[in-house]
């Protein structure tokens, strides 16, 4: 009888073990298992949606340059953005449902545009059903920015430049196979028409100057094309209108550039005696 007795408590006692380890396994186990493995996939949703809104935004932002007014370029951007979005990261991306990404392009005080991209997925889950968890969303948001240019072209036009082959010597001799006025053209086609100011001085022995201004296409496109080259290398004046002008726009919180062209020192001047800084411009050599 007592063999019988021990016999029957030992089996009560495997059966309540059993029992605790399928409760803990249902209620510990499966579910850290589920967390790992779920969360594990949405971790790796999460940076493809983020590097998606990246990607957004800063193409974004570059294709500002595109459109003749301040509409169609914020309808260029949305619409850049949105492709690359969906490019790298598409509808049903791993069983996602994929919001349309929210594209908003604004502009600050300083002459700064912002183009700003969110976007959000849901994701199925699949261990974390066992607890009731069907789906998980997961969000990102992206900010680009692009700060409005002010851009001086300064072109030496001297002599040398013709002598090196880097410009026509004589006038319509400009049969596209010149390498400053090809350089020179492609750089102001970089500009957005309406927002960015362009301006061009062109320079010898004295200087022509085209002040920066919005709608700089396609005058200053043609006023390249007609560059000969001709005259002494001065330098000094050339700088000084160019900064001149960027001054007179009075435009701090935009980009300010003077881009100079060049292919030597200085060997000429244009006197002024009204600006003594044009003197000051050019370097001289060190005393001995």
């Amino acid at each position: 009888m007592r063999k019988q007795l021990s016999r029957n408590c030992n089996g009560a006692g495997s059966k309540g073990v059993a029992l605790i380890t399928v409760t803990l396994l249902l209620l510990v186990i499966v579910p850290m298992m589920g967390l790992a493995v779920d969360g594990g996939i949405l971790y790796l949703l999460k940076a493809r949606l983020t590097q998606a809104v990246d990607s957004a935004a800063l193409s974004g932002a570059r294709s500002l340059s595109r459109g003749q007014d301040i509409g169609s370029q914020t309808a260029s951007a949305t619409t850049t953005a949105i492709n690359y979005f969906n490019a790298n990261f598409a509808a049903n991306y791993w069983g996602c449902t994929v919001s349309v990404p929210v594209v908003s392009v604004t502009q600050n005080a300083t002459s700064m545009r912002l183009v700003s991209v969110s976007a959000s997925a849901t994701s199925p889950l699949y261990f974390l059903r066992l607890i009731g968890k069907q789906t998980a969303t997961i969000a990102a948001s992206a900010l680009a920015t692009r700060r409005d240019v002010n851009v001086m072209l300064v072109l030496d036009r001297s002599s040398s430049m013709g002598a090196a082959g880097a410009l026509p010597t004589t006038a319509g001799n400009n049969n596209g196979q010149w390498p400053v006025l090809n350089a020179a053209t492609s750089f102001v086609n970089q500009f957005a028409v309406g927002r960015d100011n362009v301006g061009l001085v062109v320079f010898g022995g004295s200087y022509f100057i085209a002040n920066p201004t919005l709608n700089f296409q396609p005058a200053i496109v043609n006023d390249i094309s007609q560059i000969v080259s001709s005259g002494n290398t001065g330098t000094s004046q050339a700088l000084w209108v160019a900064y001149n002008a960027l001054a007179q726009l009075n435009q701090p919180g935009a980009l300010n550039v003077i881009l100079f062209f060049t292919d030597g020192l200085p060997n000429g001047i244009t006197g002024d005696s009204s600006n003594p800084w044009i003197c000051e411009a050019i370097p001289r050599p060190a005393h001995r």
